[in-house]
């Protein structure tokens, strides 16, 4: 992660439907991980069956392509981002990406995806603890995620 501490360190938080079943997740989730490390980004998924939610962080001119190539990867559509911007430090710590099994949040998902109003970012900021909270403890998201070495 060294090479990209100089720029700016953001993080982007969306919502996906996705368009791959259950067995396709887990390669999906190695080659995230594989890529998020050489980047140097961290990152959370949920996977709720029918939608996506992940929260990236990294520096931003590396976020900003990742995320262009992430709406354009055909295993999902009518993506729509929650929120974006720079932070201070990382809320992921070193995890290449962790994942969350969100079978509960699908009906949640899909309203996001549907509403026509923005969110304000303090609700947003919310929804996230909420969707993890959802999924498990936090030491459940992290045991299920890859580390940075």
């Amino acid at each position: 992660m060294g090479q990209h501490q100089a720029d700016t360190l953001r993080e982007v938080f969306y919502v996906s439907r996705a368009l791959l079943g259950p067995d396709e997740v887990q390669p999906l989730l190695t080659r995230a991980r594989l890529n998020n490390q050489r980047l140097g980004l961290t990152g959370a998924l949920l996977y709720s069956g029918g939608h996506f939610a992940q929260v990236l962080e990294g520096p931003g001119e590396v976020l900003a392509q990742v995320m262009d190539a992430i709406a354009r990867d055909a295993r999902h559509d009518q993506l729509r981002c929650l929120q974006q911007g720079d932070i201070a430090q990382r809320r992921l710590g070193d995890w290449d990406m962790a994942f969350l099994n969100g079978q509960g949040a699908d009906d949640l998902l899909q309203q996001l995806l549907w509403s026509e109003q923005d969110l304000p970012p303090e609700r947003v900021q919310r929804l996230m603890q909420h969707l993890l909270a959802a999924a498990g403890s936090a030491d459940q998201v992290r045991s299920s995620g890859a580390r940075n070495s």
